[in-house]
């Protein structure tokens, strides 16, 4: 049982299947609008979107956040 626990193969699997609902678009977008760091992190590592669609999505976080503070500011 020991030697099956430490196959590489079972722990891929083992690892893959605990992660799958953290690496669904719906959850990544989720975590976008609530907590938009992690969702951040989530896009860009899991890579579930293009490049372009995450660099726009990064880049308009960027500016509603700038948006927000500048307006606290003032």
């Amino acid at each position: 049982m020991f030697n099956d626990f430490m196959n590489r193969e079972y722990l891929k699997a083992y690892y893959n299947s605990k992660k799958k609902w953290l690496r669904q678009p719906t959850v990544i977008a989720v975590f976008l609008i609530l907590l938009f760091p992690l969702g951040v992190y989530l896009m860009w590592k899991h890579k579930l979107w293009s490049k372009e669609t995450r660099l726009v999505v990064s880049v308009l976080i960027v500016y509603i956040i700038t948006k927000i503070l500048i307006t606290m500011i003032f």
